[in-house]
């Protein structure tokens, strides 16, 4: 959110020294600029670019590369660009045509998604093998494990000479042991969405208080003052 006194960008402007391939392409300019930067130790990269790309439109046949002009000059100095400070109107005005553009632009993150998902990076797929690797190895531990407890169980406490006892029992477990993780993959998945609604309401509603925050403030900027209003009545 924007906060209301602060600047909203900060710019500045990049001034490098004169070189003598710089000084040389003034000559090309004319007489006017070379008056100009006569004196000038330094110019700014900017100004710089813009004459460049004004004489290479003027002269297609012979360009001039900007590279060859700033050669191996040196920054000079920074100087910070005077920041227009923006009213609360205009803030909530850049908060609305904000909201529009990301309105606008919803369907471009599920999109970006798909185009990884089919086209993923080496990173994206050690990523998704490691996690696919660490479930199936946690699926076959964990009914490994199912089936030795029911299978240990029968031999130990019930018939150790049963051997379909103890196969039964240990199959049982085991599909004990896929209820078990279905429950448990069904509870993570809906706490997942359950905290992405959560987040999104916070922000719909933290960004709900400041419109209204906003159009409360509106009328008191606008209004008279109240002598203005009583020489006005009378």
């Amino acid at each position: 959110f924007f906060v209301v006194g602060t600047p909203l960008t900060v710019m500045s402007q990049l001034f490098i020294e004169i070189t003598p391939a710089a000084q040389d392409f003034f000559k090309k300019l004319g007489p006017k600029v070379v008056k100009e930067y006569a004196e000038a130790k330094s110019v700014d990269i900017d100004v710089l670019t813009e004459l460049v790309n004004e004489y290479n439109a003027k002269h297609p046949g012979a360009p001039v590369p900007l590279h060859e002009v700033v050669g191996d000059a040196q920054i000079v100095r920074r100087v910070a660009a005077p920041v227009q400070q923006m009213s609360e109107m205009d803030r909530l005005k850049l908060l609305q045509e904000e909201k529009k553009y990301q309105k606008l632009i919803q369907d471009v993150e599920p999109l970006r998604k798909r185009r990884e998902q089919n086209n993923p990076s080496v990173g994206q797929e050690l990523k998704l093998l490691s996690r696919t690797t660490a479930m199936a190895a946690h699926f076959f531990v964990a009914f490994i494990g199912a089936f030795c407890c029911g299978y240990y169980f029968v031999e130990v406490m019930v018939d150790e000479h049963n051997t379909t006892a103890k196969i039964i029992a240990g199959g049982l477990c085991c599909f004990v042991t896929l209820i078990v993780e279905a429950i448990l993959f069904i509870i993570f998945e809906e706490k997942q969405n359950y905290n992405k609604r959560k987040e999104e309401q916070a922000i719909a509603k933290r960004e709900k208080a400041f419109v209204k925050q906003g159009e409360a403030k509106a009328p008191a900027e606008k209004a008279p003052p109240t002598d203005v209003k009583a020489k006005k009545a009378n």
